[in-house]
């Protein structure tokens, strides 16, 4: 049995997915003999219609670990597609989806595990919230003016969410979120994007 499963939904992210992969890997192997959160893990990257060779990158990065999988969907879909596919493909017990650049630290997965963990608490469903005060984002300096104008329209678009919507919260459109595997059947085959 899987405890943790980490989907990572990747469209033209060739240039980072090795790096990613290695890094995101070995910390599941030590942080999970040390918190106990998890014994087992897998990580399911999702190419969702990359043009750049992300899906033939991973599937290099991966090859002989079979606690890593590649998901190939033929035609770009869009992140909540590529998500709900790895999410119906894992099998951990704790479901969580990160972005592929790892840019919420890892740290921050594990926090999010931990939370899932059937041990530590009820908690069903976590998600970051990058306008918290204790956040931090793990960037490299090249990505920064993508950064800075994707965090822009987010912030225009968590604005309208907020306005015409009603929703409370100030990040929707974090990257980070985590799924008890109960929750995850309950929540996810009702939403719609």
């Amino acid at each position: 049995m899987v405890t943790l499963s980490v989907v990572l939904p990747a469209y033209n992210e060739a240039r980072v997915i090795t790096l990613s992969l290695q890094r995101l890997a070995a910390y599941l192997d030590a942080a999970g003999a040390q918190s106990g959160a998890w014994s087992s893990w897998e990580i399911l990257v999702v190419d969702d219609g990359s043009r750049d060779g992300t899906g033939d990158a991973a599937a290099i990065a991966i090859a002989g670990d079979p606690r890593l999988t590649v998901l190939r969907i033929p035609i770009n879909t869009g992140k909540w597609a590529a998500i709900s596919a790895g999410m119906q493909a894992a099998r951990g017990e704790i479901l969580i989806t990160t972005d592929v650049d790892l840019s919420y630290g890892l740290a921050d997965v594990g926090a999010a595990a931990s939370l899932l963990a059937p041990s530590v608490s009820a908690c069903g469903i976590v998600t970051g919230n990058r306008k918290h005060p204790d956040s931090r984002m793990d960037l490299a300096l090249s990505s920064l003016a993508h950064v800075l104008r994707r965090q822009v329209i987010s912030a225009l678009f968590n604005l309208g969410v907020r306005i015409f919507y009603g929703v409370e919260s100030k990040d929707t459109q974090c990257g980070l979120k985590g799924f008890s595997r109960e929750a995850a059947s309950r929540v996810l085959p009702r939403l719609q994007t």
